[in-house]
């Protein structure tokens, strides 16, 4: 591991103990020194927070919650309400609970969610649980073996400094889950109304978009990843909410949809 990583990984432990305590340093530079870039998804979520202080969210595929996730300053700084739900149990137990542990606000939930309660088999890499490679983690083989194919993983390990399997076959192990639907999930949570709903499933965010049936539950806004879609999925998911009264918009690998009926449909621009 060379210094570059080493120093990396001292500041993301940093980071993730002063956000874990809730630390008055990790509100506060969020609160009076942080500026989003222009036109990015963190000035959008930025701005809606300021907003809508306190506002309830469902964020679905969570990770570990703070790495590279856009969310969490603005959990932590404008006390929002709500559930994360994350399947891997490694980065449920190592992370995500314990960064949300102190707060009688927020619910963190080691599930996957599915259209019917039980367990299903997920895909992760097996020689790393760094958070670029738990990141890959899917319920679908191919979007993992697609990142395998292009060199995704292999530049990555290189970098972290991690031996790779000497066969192709053995870079990708099964985990069983256990699964929930959404609306058991809400029920559970006495969750009638969603301002933002998150979703990053690698791959699965059309399905899971599906399965909150967007038509009863209307949520606000709703911050899904495109990157992995096919091509049929991207054009599906955006005529979902076109035709139940959303405007969307594409940032990066990410989209937006907003109701636009509401009073914040101008922060999309």
């Amino acid at each position: 591991m060379n210094l570059k990583t080493r120093l990396d990984n001292l500041y993301k432990k940093l980071v993730f103990s002063l956000a874990s305590s809730d630390s008055f340093i990790y509100i506060a530079f969020y609160k009076y020194f942080y500026k989003p870039s222009a036109g990015s998804l963190s000035e959008f979520i930025n701005n809606f927070s300021e907003e809508n202080p306190g506002l309830q969210f469902v964020q679905v595929g969570a990770n570990d919650g703070y790495n590279r996730d856009p969310f969490a300053k603005f959990i932590k700084r404008d006390k929002w309400k709500g559930v994360l739900i994350e399947p891997q149990k490694y980065v449920y137990e190592t992370f995500l609970r314990k960064l949300y542990q102190n707060s009688n606000r927020i619910k963190t939930f080691n599930y996957a969610l599915d259209a019917k309660k039980g367990n299903r088999t997920m895909y992760r890499l097996s020689f790393s649980n760094a958070r670029w490679a738990t990141g890959l983690t899917s319920f679908s083989k191919d979007v993992l073996e697609d990142a395998i194919d292009r060199g995704h993983v292999a530049g990555h390990a290189k970098r972290s400094g991690i031996k790779l399997p000497e066969k192709k076959e053995d870079y990708i192990i099964e985990e069983s889950v256990e699964t929930i639907t959404p609306q058991d999930l809400l029920a559970k949570e006495n969750i009638g109304r969603v301002d933002l709903l998150a979703i990053d499933t690698e791959g699965f965010d059309y399905q899971i978009i599906k399965l909150f049936n967007i038509p009863k539950l209307k949520p606000r806004v709703v911050i899904y990843e495109n990157l992995n879609l096919p091509e049929t999925e991207k054009i599906e998911a955006v005529k979902i909410f076109e035709e139940n009264g959303y405007k969307t918009k594409n940032i990066s690998k990410d989209t937006i949809a907003i109701l636009a009926n509401d009073k914040d449909v101008s922060l999309l621009g």
